[in-house]
């Protein structure tokens, strides 16, 4: 195994019998504190890899996390996890790992903040559960009083108040938060003017036909 390889022992996106048992080795020789975090980082490049094992891989790893002591990398673990979950098409286990990250973080006393309100708002709107709709009403609150900093998270937010307002019966308020995410769509300005490509808008074609047609009323 390379030099590089061995640097990146936390890094790389394989999961084989030498790669496994390289990590295996070195995270038993990591500081105690370290461990967790090396964990969830081998997850998320496992998650990258994007192959079955390494998928299976990932979410053991974010188990791991979970189960261990470290409060800070739990949470982050949970919505890494939950994340992953979601894009599998589990939504159920990914609403229940989102709302574990919240309450965690809400443990944490605002020194994390993944975004887990807004990504947990959006899953319920996407998979329509009509019966969690006020659940999604309060988790866009509790997003908006934490901070939108990025213009994609605003995006989000207002394509998330949209849908929610027009499934509610309320065509004005959805109007309004629609007109507002085209808003954000149509602001080419980074937010922050050294790091011009951070937090910018990646909008799919169906979803801004379907926040124009909101604008508009219909």
């Amino acid at each position: 195994m390379s030099a590089v390889a061995r640097d990146d022992w936390f890094r790389s996106s394989g999961w084989g019998p030498e790669e496994r048992e390289l990590f295996e080795a070195k995270l038993a020789r990591a500081r105690g504190d370290n461990r967790r975090q090396y964990m969830r980082l081998k997850a998320l490049a496992l998650v990258g890899g994007a192959g079955p094992d390494e998928r299976v891989a990932a979410r053991e790893l974010f188990e791991r996390v979970i189960a261990g002591e470290n409060q800070l990398q739990a949470a982050m673990a949970r919505f890494d996890l939950a994340s992953l979950l979601a894009q599998e098409g589990d939504d159920r286990g990914a609403a229940a790992q989102y709302r574990a990250c919240v309450a965690a973080e809400e443990r944490l006393n605002g020194s994390l903040h993944t975004g887990a309100e807004l990504a947990l708002a959006e899953l319920i709107l996407r998979a329509g559960w009509s019966d969690a709709l006020p659940e999604a009403q309060r988790l866009l609150e509790q997003a908006a009083d934490a901070g939108l900093t990025f213009k994609v998270e605003r995006w989000r937010w207002f394509v998330a108040r949209a849908r929610l307002a027009a499934l509610q019966g309320d065509r004005g308020e959805a109007a309004s938060a629609a007109r507002s995410a085209l808003a954000e769509l149509d602001d080419q300005r980074p937010d922050f003017a050294r790091h011009p490509d951070v937090g910018l808008i990646k909008a799919d074609s169906a979803t801004v036909r379907e926040i124009q047609q909101l604008a508009a009323g219909d």
